[in-house]
């Protein structure tokens, strides 16, 4: 041991305080016993970087033959493998049984082979079983902090603790799911008239019967293999939006209070950066919203598409370098703060041309499809929003950290995105689809759209992008600006939530609000009511949700509009049905748009559709500024 641990343990005995006048003779006898352990080395020095371990970890294990110790680096990491197979099962045994089930039956039906993923489900399964095993030898710490390792002890310990939920949970219910009704549909296919026959009658037809082609054409659709052409336009979706999400999320944590407030002062760039940050966000975003719909832009959808990502993946890493590079101070907030905002300009303008193309392409494919890119963008705002109360726990002081997390985290996925085109592509489902309306929209001579044809396509599908405006514009006309204003606070102004007042935004307004929108989105998948002409009536009513919002207790200190309610469960739940109406009647918008046109006019409604998204958006976050000024003025 060096001499500067030595004097600063003599220096900690001699410097604390004494509760008790000690007398001469006891000080001397602490001296000479703090001199008796100097001398024998016999002593421990306990730092803050130092591992203080449990007692029990301290000794020297006795187990049985074939134990494993419960803090041994082998279950260790086989906790971890276990934890990624729960997460893996926990996000692709509903989307299995959502949308893969009827496929797995049909291939179960057809073909002699297993398919991939049900081979993925058959190792998980099997892991899950091993970890049973595994548990039944894994010593444990009893009450009385002592490592328990007889096989007996662990076994009856284990049976009264976790062991019903690890069985229930090893259950292979996707397989099961799977092969429930494999005997009904092998006694059905019988009744069925052979593929065969169906091909020869759709020829024999095909200049009688409209119904008899399609019905040939239904038939020859090739399968989307382990949905991953469904998963690669759900991903993308989620890339859509996640950049300007993240920088959203981190705005107020890491631009205003990190970088433009100045001892605890907010300066002019703070007090701007929000409102400067919404309008060059919008303007971009509707105006390259509108060129791309007037097909001013040439090349293919795709390439609209896959050059938008790789130029926002270069805008990501520019903030990365930003972030890492550069730290506050008076020089730099000006060019730093017209950087951002230059930088922002460019990526929603980027996001318009993304946005609006990836909904025209996937337009050309099952309704599924458009309504994938929908339930992509509320997954991106659900993550986003456990993502940013994960950070406020975690590092509430450290917003350099977090701004390093969450952009390193967009930059991954959007790169991703980039990538899973090139799979993309090579799918036979991918090619039919896509082909198709190629060959439709060449059939019309409908390359490149005119007015004629704008005008053609509104007339089926207006009424969808109506209702596609009209909800965007009560859902951003209050969300987030005007519920993150909400306060549930006593007469006396003192906080009255079960939430911590830290947490309370995070869960309530945006995971809330964006975990609902994804439900509503996923529910647009299995239930379409009402059709396509009574879509309009639900939209309409939705316009509630505004005064219903500005009535309550919202911007506490300078409103003059009376308060109906502060009870923050009204609050709650009025934001969960707006969330889920939101995502549910934008959904079936989406979908419906496309749908009602002929084939040749389906990409231009879903690019219409899309501009009708944007514009509901763009026009909704300005009506905020109308809200806010009828709250506070009347």
């Amino acid at each position: 041991m060096s001499t500067s641990n030595h004097t600063g343990i003599i220096q900690h005995h001699i410097s604390q305080p004494s509760q008790q006048p000690i007398s001469g003779n006891a000080v001397a006898s602490q001296a000479k016993q703090l001199m008796v352990v100097l001398q024998s080395g016999s002593y421990k020095v306990l730092s803050l970087g130092a591992d203080v371990l449990p007692e029990y970890k301290l000794q020297q294990a006795r187990v049985h033959h074939c134990t494993i110790v419960h803090y041994s680096p082998f279950k260790a990491v086989w906790d971890w493998i276990i934890l990624l197979l729960v997460i893996y099962t926990a996000i692709f045994t509903p989307y299995v049984a959502a949308f893969l089930l009827r496929e797995l039956q049909d291939t179960t039906k057809k073909s002699r082979f297993t398919e991939p993923l049900e081979i993925v489900d058959l190792i998980v399964d099997i892991m899950f079983i091993v970890d049973i095993i595994i548990n039944f030898r894994t010593t444990y710490v009893n009450e009385n902090e002592e490592v328990v390792s007889h096989p007996g002890k662990i076994a009856t310990h284990y049976f009264k603790g976790w062991f019903i939920i690890d069985m229930v949970a090893a259950v292979p219910f996707d397989l099961l799911l799977v092969s429930t009704n494999s005997d009904e549909l092998e006694t059905t296919e019988t009744e069925k008239i052979p593929m065969e026959d169906l091909d020869s009658i759709a020829e024999k037809h095909d200049d009688v019967s409209a119904t008899s082609t399609e019905e040939q054409e239904i038939e020859n659709v090739p399968r989307d293999k382990g949905r991953l052409v469904f998963i690669i336009i759900l991903l993308n979706g989620i890339g859509v939006l996640l950049p300007w999400n993240m920088f959203i999320t981190i705005a107020p944590q890491y631009y205003v209070e990190y970088w433009f407030t100045v001892n605890g002062t907010k300066t002019g760039y703070a007090n701007s950066f929000m409102t400067a940050m919404g309008i060059v966000a919008q303007v971009p975003n509707l105006a390259v919203a509108l060129v791309s719909v007037a097909n001013i832009i040439p090349g293919p959808l795709l390439n609209r598409v896959l050059y938008p990502l790789a130029f926002n993946s270069l805008l990501i890493v520019t903030i990365l370098v930003m972030v890492i590079a550069q730290q506050p101070t008076d020089d730099a907030r000006p060019w730093f703060f017209g950087v951002t905002l230059a930088i922002i300009m460019l990526m929603n303008g980027s996001n318009g041309l993304y946005q609006n193309s990836f909904f025209g392409l996937a337009a050309d494919f099952p309704a599924q499809y458009s309504n994938a890119v929908v339930i992509g963008t509320n997954i991106c705002g659900t993550f986003t929003s456990v993502l940013a109360i994960l950070a406020t726990v975690a590092f509430s002081t450290q917003p350099q950290t977090v701004a390093l997390i969450y952009f390193s985290i967009s930059l991954a996925i959007l790169i991703v995105c980039l990538f899973s085109w090139w799979f993309c592509k090579r799918q036979a489902f991918y090619e039919y689809f896509v082909s198709k309306g190629n060959k439709a929209r060449i059939a019309q001579a409908k390359t490149r759209f005119d007015i004629k044809q704008y005008i053609e396509t509104l007339k089926y599908c207006w009424l969808q992008c109506l209702c596609v405006f009209l909800v965007y514009f009560v859902t951003l006309s209050v969300f987030p600006s005007v519920l993150v204003e909400f306060e549930p606070t006593t007469k006396s102004g003192k906080w009255n939530s079960v939430f911590p007042q830290n947490l309370y935004t995070g869960i309530t307004t945006f995971l809330n609000f964006n975990l609902m929108a994804a439900v509503g989105n996923i529910s647009a998948t299995w239930f379409t009511v009402p059709g396509p002409r009574l879509l309009i009536v639900p939209c309409l009513i939705r316009l509630v949700f505004i005064p219903f919002f500005m009535f309550g207790n919202c911007l506490p200190d300078t409103r003059a509009l009376p308060v109906i309610y502060s009870n923050e469960w009204i609050f709650f739940f009025g934001n969960t049905i707006m969330a889920f109406t939101s995502g549910y009647f934008s959904s079936l918008g989406m979908m419906y748009a496309p749908r009602v046109c002929p084939p040749e006019s389906a990409k231009l409604a879903g690019q219409l559709s899309a501009l009708s998204l944007v514009l509901g958006i763009t026009s909704g976050v300005g009506f905020t500024y109308a809200i806010n000024a009828m709250i506070e003025n009347f």
